[in-house]
């Protein structure tokens, strides 16, 4: 069977990205449901040929999703609710794909479709130019709505459940407020298909609540949930994404690789924030002043912005005596005592940054005092880090991708 699959595949025209049944309801999409996909199949078809239809779904759910995803990054087709379930749908999806067959298969057959995707898509399409392009973008929109209505079209009895064994809990009037939400955007031919899909989700869904109290295919619902939630600050006064970035639509983790590098966080606000794209989390160590981050900004420069009094920031390249020393821009005092200091990078001096070869580590340092010793930021692990400077442009490209219209 795994040579079957390999086959499936690998075979030209296959299952070719032009004819994938994208849009078609009746498919086992997440590994809670792959135990369900037999309900869908001919009741005539031999054990090999349901194999194989299942397979065919999983498959085409997979190309969908990793296309749409892949667009996102050049062009914003998603909100970040659609994005987490996209992404969600991709993961497992995924993950049942390599457990039955060959893995570097599969991520190979990923790579070849992202691929096609970033060939095809340089920012954004006209619709009515390209409306072969868009389908598929549509169709993985499509799949990540209806994994988002799917909570809200759980039976009545279902109040609340959790989204994971040990996970946080999602009230009913979340998930019926997401579901009208989800509804509200579809009609005629393309609600249909919505509804189709919900019914091939929900059940599934709904039986893990049953069973077991937790269904994690409710991890995309919660996020939406907690984000309709979200304030300026936090009950103590912290501020939070909201605050720092302005009302955004939807974000995105740029992980780091090893226990000795920096992750960024990018931010999508749609022209309304802060003007802050990017960020990166820095630690002081210990230090009695200077945590805070540093952000990429729409207008092109770098900011600092650090805790208590510091007097000097310091981008450098490791290993080379490369470096670009960040202006003091600005002191916030508090009942005499400085609480905050702002350093910046010019948009040349900046682009001279994001113009270094990608796999170039970057470090960040600073200086508490005239003269005084400069330090090295450490990350969350509280190990002196590097960041490669790719990391930082990807965050900052992806964050300021245009809008699809």
């Amino acid at each position: 069977m795994p040579g079957g699959c390999n086959r499936a595949l690998n075979t030209p025209g296959t299952h070719s990205l032009l004819r994938d049944k994208a849009l078609t309801p009746n498919i086992c999409f997440t590994a809670a449901l792959a135990s369900a996909c037999a309900v869908f199949t001919v009741q005539t078809a031999s054990a090999q040929d349901a194999r194989q239809q299942q397979v065919d779904g999983q498959l085409s759910v997979l190309r969908t999703t990793t296309y749409g995803l892949a667009v996102d990054d050049q062009c914003q087709v998603f909100d970040g609710a659609q994005r987490d379930a996209v992404e969600h749908l991709k993961s497992v999806v995924r993950s049942a794909l390599v457990s039955a067959f060959d893995a570097d298969t599969v991520t190979t057959e990923q790579d070849r479709i992202s691929a096609i995707a970033n060939e095809a898509w340089k920012g954004c399409l006209s619709r009515s130019e390209h409306a072969d392009k868009w389908q598929f973008v549509d169709g993985a929109r499509l799949y990540g709505d209806a994994l988002l209505a799917a909570a809200g079209a759980m039976p009545s009895h279902i109040t609340e459940c959790a989204v994971g064994r040990d996970g946080a809990v999602i009230k009913r009037a979340a998930m019926d407020a997401l579901r009208a939400e989800v509804l509200a955007r579809y009609q005629g031919d393309e609600r249909e298909q919505l509804d189709g899909l919900v019914a091939t989700m929900s059940p599934a869904m709904a039986a893990q609540c049953d069973a077991y109290g937790y269904a994690t295919d409710l991890e995309p619902a919660y996020w939406w949930n907690n984000r309709q939630q979200l304030q300026p600050q936090t009950p103590g006064g912290q501020p939070t994404s909201l605050s720092i970035y302005g009302p955004w639509t939807s974000f995105n983790f740029f992980s780091f690789e090893g226990f000795s590098e920096f992750a960024v966080l990018a931010y999508r606000t749609g022209g309304e924030g802060t003007g802050r794209l990017a960020g990166v989390t820095l630690e002081r160590g210990n230090a009695p002043n200077g945590d805070g981050a540093l952000y990429a900004l729409t207008d092109g420069t770098l900011a600092a912005l650090l805790s208590g009094a510091v007097e000097g920031f310091e981008i450098r390249v490791e290993g080379s005596e490369e470096s670009f020393l960040l202006s003091r821009a600005a002191q916030s005092s508090d009942n005499g005592f400085i609480t905050e200091t702002r350093f910046t990078l010019d948009a040349d001096a900046a682009a001279s940054v994001l113009a270094l070869p990608d796999a170039t580590p970057l470090t960040f340092h600073f200086q508490l005092e005239p003269h005084s010793d400069w330090r090295q930021y450490v990350n969350h692990g509280e190990r002196p880090a590097t960041l490669p400077a790719s990391r930082l442009k990807e965050a900052i490209d992806w964050a300021s991708a245009p809008v699809a219209e």
